[in-house]
């Protein structure tokens, strides 16, 4: 499985469990050690760890791909989860609107690929 239809994976799974405001950022080759951030939210620390347990539970059965490290479980207020060249930010709320991801890395947005994502889902 490629990145591209990893990311599509991610999305509809995280979709399925009312993930909000989806946004990728894609990193060129020369900026970082991974290609993607995916960035979402939930409304509470339950709603984040379902996410988390459903990414978890349906790559690991449906393709055979752990993390190789998760990261905030506990608290669920930004639960990380790293897929090699994916990063999965999933945060509570509050949380994103403080540390703004979207707005460090904003240069980097591909709001082409959430366009085709939600046309492939639909």
């Amino acid at each position: 499985m490629d990145d591209r239809q990893l990311l599509l994976k991610i999305y509809s799974i995280l979709l399925s469990k009312k993930a909000q405001d989806p946004v990728l950022i894609h990193f060129d080759e020369k900026q970082t050690l991974y290609d993607y951030f995916f960035v979402c939210h939930g409304e509470s620390r339950v709603q984040v760890q379902s996410m988390a347990d459903a990414l978890l539970e349906e790559l690991v059965m449906d393709e055979k791909i752990k993390p190789s490290h998760v990261e905030g479980y506990q608290n669920a207020e930004w639960v990380l989860m790293d897929y090699g060249s994916i990063i999965v930010h999933i945060f509570q709320k509050p949380f994103r609107e403080h540390y703004r991801l979207e707005d460090l890395w904003g240069d980097f947005i591909d709001t082409s690929f959430l366009s085709h994502a939600e046309k492939t889902s639909l």
